[in-house]
């Protein structure tokens, strides 16, 4: 499943003096700088929540479909693995294919179970 996602356009904010401020003395000794970056030559894009949710948003939806993909991969990658084994063998009448991701729920009485490689040799 793919999303759709419409990508942002981010824009620097740039100004005529970014590094200018107006200093200010207060009564009790203390000084305040205010900015006094002059004209704004290109609005920048607004750094929010709406936007970074929305970059999270696209990252999210990639990361899931690339992990349906790595998943499906993996699947046939075992269904190839199965598929070379039989034929090396010599088995391909006998061939049949279950993967088990654990024993839980299985009564295995002869055989040998690879945690490892999710299989069961028998």
């Amino acid at each position: 499943m793919i999303g759709e996602y419409e990508k942002t356009e981010w824009q620097d904010h740039i100004v005529e003096s970014p590094f200018a401020f107006v200093q200010t003395v207060n009564t009790d000794g203390s000084i305040n700088l205010a900015p006094k970056q002059g004209e704004i030559l290109q609005q920048g894009t607004p750094v929010s929540a709406n936007n970074l949710n929305h970059l999270e948003e696209g990252v999210y939806l990639n990361y899931s479909f690339l992990k349906e993909l790595f998943d499906e991969i993996m699947k046939l990658k075992l269904d190839v693995l199965t598929l070379k084994n039989v034929t090396i063998n010599d088995m391909s009448n006998n061939m049949f294919f279950i993967s088990f991701a654990t024993l839980d729920d299985i009564k295995l009485k002869s055989g040998i179970y690879d945690s490892v490689n999710k299989k069961i040799y028998v």
